[in-house]
């Protein structure tokens, strides 16, 4: 649907419209100075998002293959990238769940103590890295 500028009447009819999003503080979208309804600015985070998490993906998977033989718990991962605990354990499990990498059996203290899975990179993730490496993606 292409973009209208809206009138004032369906601005302040729709109290979602006048929500701050993150991505732009002022509420103001910078074509046109229109205000941002609810579903824009979801839509935008959604795109945002996305591309974040797919990347955040990518560098959590060439981070377990560089471990190679000793594999990667999601505690050193999050801290070597980086990373929030949160995010690194969303990513080990969409990787997990497509089958890029996989527990090994074995486990190593967190930096609190406590044990957690070790992971390696299965045949399927290095046939992934090897696709992204062709197109310099990684």
């Amino acid at each position: 649907m292409p973009w209208q500028n809206p009138t004032p009447e369906s601005v302040t009819r729709e109290p979602e419209a006048r929500q701050l999003g993150i991505f732009d503080p002022l509420g103001l979208d910078a074509m046109g100075g229109r205000v941002l309804g609810q579903q824009d600015t979801s839509q935008l985070a959604a795109l945002l998002g996305n591309h974040r998490v797919a990347g955040d993906r990518r560098r959590v998977l060439a981070h377990v293959a560089r471990c190679d033989a000793l594999g990667a718990t999601q505690d050193e991962v999050s801290a070597a990238l980086d990373m929030l605990h949160q995010t690194a354990s969303a990513r080990f499990k969409e990787l997990r769940d497509a089958d890029y990498i996989a527990r090994t059996g074995g486990r190593r203290l967190t930096r609190t103590g406590s044990p957690a899975h070790v992971h390696r990179v299965t045949d399927r993730g290095h046939a992934v890295l090897a696709y992204l490496a062709q197109r310099n993606a990684i």
